[in-house]
This record gives structure tokens, C-alpha cells and sequence, in this order.
């Protein structure tokens, strides 16, 4: 199961990508320009370490980041915030 922190290749593209959240299906990526596409579309290349998963969840989540980035208020509503 593809999570949070896990390194993954776009299988249409050959991108590494490392996965921000996954969500209804999609996998949201890091960095820019973000973006999403169904997770069939991905093979899971190295699953993260907890803390890894963490430190992530974390950093999308944390104040000061856009409510408008699609990952940071998924992975805030995954994880109970109140964004």
C-alpha cells in the first residue's frame, strides 16, 4: 500500500516522485508543480521508515502552510486538524 513518504515512479512518465498523501484514490506528490494522478499509475519503489512518514506528515500539515494546496488540507483532515 502506497503511503505518505513512499518513493514511487510514475509509470506513464518514468518520474520519482515522493508521495505527499494519497487520497480517494490519488496519489498527491512533493514538491512542485503539485499535482495528483490515480494510483494505478504508480509502482511503490522504497516504502518510507516511520519516521520518515512522520516528519512529512508534519511538514505539509504545519501552520503557515496554503490551505489552497490540495495536499496540505488532505493530509490535515487525515491526521484530525482543524486546518
Amino acid at each position: 500500500m502506497i503511503d505518505t513518504a513512499d518513493s514511487v515512479m510514475h509509470k506513464p512518465t518514468g518520474n520519482k516522485l515522493i508521495v505527499a498523501c494519497v487520497y480517494e484514490g490519488r496519489v498527491y506528490w512533493i514538491g512542485w508543480p503539485a499535482g495528483s494522478a490515480p494510483i494505478e499509475e504508480f509502482a511503490l519503489l522504497k516504502k518510507a521508515k516511520p519516521s520518515d512518514r512522520k516528519w512529512w506528515l508534519k511538514e505539509i500539515s504545519k501552520p503557515g502552510q496554503p490551505d489552497s494546496d490540495d495536499r496540505t488540507r488532505i493530509v490535515r483532515r487525515q491526521l484530525g486538524h482543524n486546518a
